[in-house]
């Protein structure tokens, strides 16, 4: 960090510096190492999703360290600092350097955003997969790290795009003079001090399933790592450069370099180590299991044919024997070697019964509109695993409530009253349309939908249900009786409750229906048909199954399962079409990919309901509450439900041209096309793209997240009219 130290780096006024875009796991890295650093002041940190919160509400681990509190960044002091370092994701830090160089900033910015490490535009665009925002700007960037390259050419610098990388070769200068020993190890082992966990994408190996340090000298950027540090020298010796031992897998030898730097004394050092073991989030010794027995004993006891195999340490158990016909078993992973896509598909389609068809590929991460598969390709998802990540992937303030939550209490059932239940009722019951105040919690949109059913039936007195062609409500037999579709249907016929089957947006057929028989407990139907491929009917269709409800005594059921939660502008369709159902269900987006439903009830469904109607063990239960809390205030906070209409004009309006129909609202939209959908849709996923299909085999579904950039919504236009070719 040359650029904070500069000629003082021994002394004098402490360099005064701002964080953007702090609340990521970068930024949260950034922030405890500058809170620590001898020679910088800390001034701000922003992030607009945690504007006005504490920096530890993103970062648990930074409690205490730190008494800032995030900033929307509108009234950053800018000529109070002498550097800014931007930690925004992949195509968010050249809008903040513009911000920047706009607003007539005169210091240094770092850019870790990778946005400024190409020369070329075409470069980026290949890279990134979509048109750099400010190509006029790449020339102000130096791509390096100033510690290594001084002098560099300019006054602003792109640090590399590897993260792991970048705090590798930044860091290791800082870290000879931090005042203390942990910050310095876990500044040069890249472990996630700040509380949040690395991921296998960012260089950090995995083994079986759980991750573990970043290892400076198993990455894979090695030799760039030895060679820059190498080149410079540092102005410390030899035995404190990284060197390869091969005795120590868990514990880094920069660790070991460092207390015998700092702490001569044996009895000392070997209390420094102790502290640091206890202390450390990755060093630490494991308690979930013993570890391995002594290495002689261990040597004495293990068969030759099982010593130095791949794959496998020498105390571990040999793997269980393949099945009968079954594939043959896998070595266990190990710090250096991941499944591929092959490998996880291959175990998949051995062991789980096959009743989904799957992309062809295994994700293994996500942040925001992205995922990245197990061989390390991205692609921009605007499917959503199927109209479920409403805030996009892994939103920091719904993974920092389910962290929280987790290390309080787990789960207890509803045998007991919770104030994190307590707190998302209140929440959702603010959120629901006027009249429909009253919560039922369960696991998804199936079970919500049976419950409405039952609700419906218990408030009639009535048996029958009326549903509409083409609707999908669920898979579960109850679900499944108001779900037109044979494919669905058949097997099960025989026990299924009899429904009523009208087309949808046709009034009149439900007027008949209604008029004809005077058992029929409720009517039941999505207002914008997704499956079938976004189907919508006119507002004067919905208010006229509200009238004909009232005047025959049933109940109006709307599933917005898909359309609820703000998806469409408003938290329910229904504030869309001037009318109220009588119980509306919820799931999919409303714990941003944790499994919760719920199921809104107006005043007199509610009251005809008594102890033991209905329960569920696992409806309400405490991380669920906490996603949703997370994902509703995040949804309040940051006025994401006006974003939807923007988002739907964006898409349509540059797709209009190329198609036949563009249709749906907000964040849920059907594209229809001059012919079939299937290959579209694979050069899509070929060029990086994620969408959904339907049942008319001509349209494609989008489901983009609320908070979708710009523009990653023209990177998917631009990908879209390359593949609708």
């Amino acid at each position: 960090m040359d650029v904070l130290e500069n000629e003082n780096t021994l002394g004098g006024a402490k360099k005064r510096v701002a964080v953007l875009h702090g609340a990521g796991y970068a930024g949260g890295e950034i922030i405890r190492l500058l809170t620590a650093h001898p020679f910088v002041t800390l001034d701000a940190v922003t992030s607009r999703s945690f504007a006005g919160k504490p920096v530890w509400a993103a970062h648990p681990a930074l409690r205490g360290r730190t008494p800032l509190t995030f900033s929307d960044g509108d009234a950053l002091a800018l000529d109070d600092l002498d550097a800014v370092l931007i930690a925004a994701e992949h195509g968010q830090g050249v809008h903040a350097v513009a911000r920047l160089l706009d607003a007539g900033f005169d210091g240094t910015i770092v850019d870790l955003s990778a946005d400024f490490r190409f020369d070329d535009p075409a470069a980026y665009e290949t890279w990134f997969g979509f048109t750099h925002p400010a190509p006029a700007r790449l020339a102000d960037f130096t791509y390096g790290l100033p510690e290594i390259h001084a002098p560099y050419a300019t006054k602003h610098v792109a640090n590399p795009g590897c993260f792991a990388t970048g705090l590798t070769l930044a860091l290791w200068p800082l870290a000879q003079r931090l005042p203390t020993l942990d910050a310095a190890v876990t500044a040069l082992t890249g472990a996630s001090g700040s509380g949040a966990k690395p991921k296998a994408t960012t260089h950090f190996p995995t083994r079986d399933g759980n991750v573990r340090a970043y290892k400076v000298l198993a990455h894979q950027h090695l030799p760039e790592v030895l060679q820059t540090l190498g080149a410079r020298h540092l102005g410390h010796g030899p035995r404190d450069a990284p060197r390869r031992r091969r005795r120590s897998r868990r514990r880094p030898v920069v660790r070991r370099s460092l207390c015998r730097r700092r702490v001569r004394a044996p009895l000392a050092r070997h209390a420094a180590r102790a502290s640091l073991r206890r202390r450390h989030p990755v060093l630490r010794p494991r308690v979930d299991r013993p570890g391995p027995p002594p290495r002689r004993r261990l040597r004495a006891r293990q068969p030759p044919q099982r010593r130095g195999e791949p794959g496998r340490a020498k105390h571990e158990p040999p793997p269980r024997p393949a099945r009968n016909g079954g594939p043959p078993p896998f070595r266990r992973t190990t710090l250096a070697r991941l499944m591929t896509t092959h490998d996880v598909i291959r175990t998949e389609d051995a062991f789980q019964i096959p009743t989904y068809h799957k992309f062809p590929l295994a994700l293994v991460r996500g942040e925001g509109v992205y995922v990245w598969d197990a061989d390390g390709k991205r692609y921009l998802d605007f499917y959503g695993g199927h109209c479920v990540t409403l805030l996009g992937h892994c939103p920091p303030r719904v993974v920092a409530a389910i962290r929280e939550q987790a290390g309080t209490l787990l789960f207890y059932s509803n045998a007991a009253y919770s104030p994190v239940r307590a707190r998302a009722a209140e929440l959702l019951a603010a959120f629901a349309p006027e009249g429909l105040g009253h919560a039922f919690f369960c696991n998804s949109g199936t079970e919500a939908n049976e419950t409405a059913l039952k609700l419906a039936r218990k408030w009639t007195g009535k048996p029958h249900v009326v549903a509409m062609t083409d609707g999908f409500h669920g898979r579960t037999l109850g679900s499944l009786a108001a779900t037109s579709n044979p494919k669905y249907r058949a097997p099960y016929a025989d026990v299924l409750p009899e429904t009523t089957f009208v087309p949808f947006g046709d009034a009149g057929a439900v007027a008949d229906v209604l008029a004809g028989r005077d058992d029929v407990a409720a009517v039941i139907l999505e207002p914008i048909q997704s499956m079938a491929g976004i189907t919508e009917a006119p507002p004067a269709y919905f208010r006229a199954l509200r009238r004909l409800c009232d005047e025959h005594g049933a109940a109006l059921i709307f599933d917005e399962v898909q359309t609820g939660v703000g998806r469409t502008g408003a938290f329910s369709i229904s504030e869309h079409f001037g009318m109220t159902p009588d119980l509306i269900t919820l799931a999919k987006s409303l714990g941003s990919g944790v499994p919760v439903g719920a199921v809104l009830a107006s005043d007199a469904v509610a009251a005809t309901v008594r102890h033991g109607d209905q329960g569920s063990t696992f409806g309400g239960g405490m991380l669920a509450m906490a996603a949703m809390t997370a994902t509703l205030e995040t949804i309040r906070d940051e006025a994401l439900m006006t974003r939807a209409p923007r988002i739907f004009e964006r898409i349509a309006g540059a797709l209009r041209p190329h198609v036949k129909a563009v249709r749906g609202r907000g964040c849920l939209l059907g594209v229809e096309l001059h012919g079939p959908a299937a290959p579209v849709l694979t050069k899509l996923r070929a060029a990086g793209v994620l969408a959904g299909s339907a049942a008319h085999a001509n349209v494609i579904r989008l489901m983009p997240p609320l908070n979708t950039p710009d523009a990653a919504v023209d990177a998917f236009t631009d990908a879209f009219q390359r593949s609708n070719v």
